[in-house]
């Protein structure tokens, strides 16, 4: 079978807790901020190869807004249920955006990524020649913010690219699919689930058009850290771990 859930933000021990009931032939598919590639250290990588070797599931997930994607895209692309992956592991794969991939007989659409929203300070540039002074100043008050390719990269937005990808590959299904996998939400199923308080952006506008085009039967995705299904289609997941099927 295959199983979906919400964001990790890095917590392998969580995402073990998730799969544990699992087994050797079901898959999960983790909706975004999968997380646990960051920092690249040896350390992580020998976390990886302990955590590939402890789940007894596939594992796979898209990418949300919180992912180092410079690292992510250093790994070897390959062909996974017709589609295009990052193999982190055996066990462990990034599906990419705007691919379609066929499991189990269902067809599912992916494209992950997200604006992130709680940075209210904004982005510092350590090539700027104030990064350091403004870094103190934030930290005396307690600021929000992040670093550039850091901790926040300017790829959690698709490329243009990956979003003419997607158009055509659901062009090749004449757009129908069973599910829709995404971190997050069109732009008007998000005003409805947020009154608002979340900007559009041109990933949202983009899945807007595959909302309004394509005739699917359920839509995941994570990103809002709650668990919510609107209109009897839209699947907002945090902790759950539902069945696709």
């Amino acid at each position: 079978m295959v199983y979906v859930t919400g964001d990790l933000h890095g917590d392998a021990e969580e995402l073990l807790r998730r799969a544990r009931p699992l087994d050797r032939e079901d898959t999960l598919i983790v909706c975004g901020d999968f997380g646990l590639l960051w920092k690249g250290t040896r350390r992580e990588r020998l976390r990886l190869d302990l955590l590939n070797g402890r789940l007894h599931c596939r594992v796979c997930f898209v990418c949300g807004n919180h992912e180092n994607f410079d690292l992510l895209e250093h790994y070897p692309i390959s062909g996974f249920a017709g589609g295009l992956v990052h193999r982190i592991r055996p066990r462990i794969c990034h599906l990419m955006r705007g691919q379609v991939f066929e499991l189990e007989g269902r067809t599912l659409f992916t494209m992950g990524g997200a604006s992130s929203h709680d940075i209210p300070d904004g982005i510092l540039d350590p090539r700027d020649p104030d990064f350091a002074a403004r870094r103190r100043a934030l930290d005396a008050r307690g600021g929000h913010y992040r670093i550039r390719r850091v901790s926040w990269w300017p790829q959690e937005l698709p490329r243009p690219r990956e979003l003419s990808m997607g158009m055509r590959n659901l062009q090749r299904q004449d757009w129908r699919v069973d599910y829709i996998i995404t971190h997050c939400l069109p732009s008007s199923v998000q005003d409805v689930f947020s009154g608002g308080f979340y900007t559009h952006d041109r990933l949202t506008d983009y899945l807007e058009t595959v909302r309004r085009r394509c005739e699917f039967t359920r839509w995941y995705c994570g990103h809002y850290h709650h668990e919510r299904l609107y209109g009897g289609r839209y699947q907002v997941l945090y902790q759950s771990v539902v069945p696709l099927w």
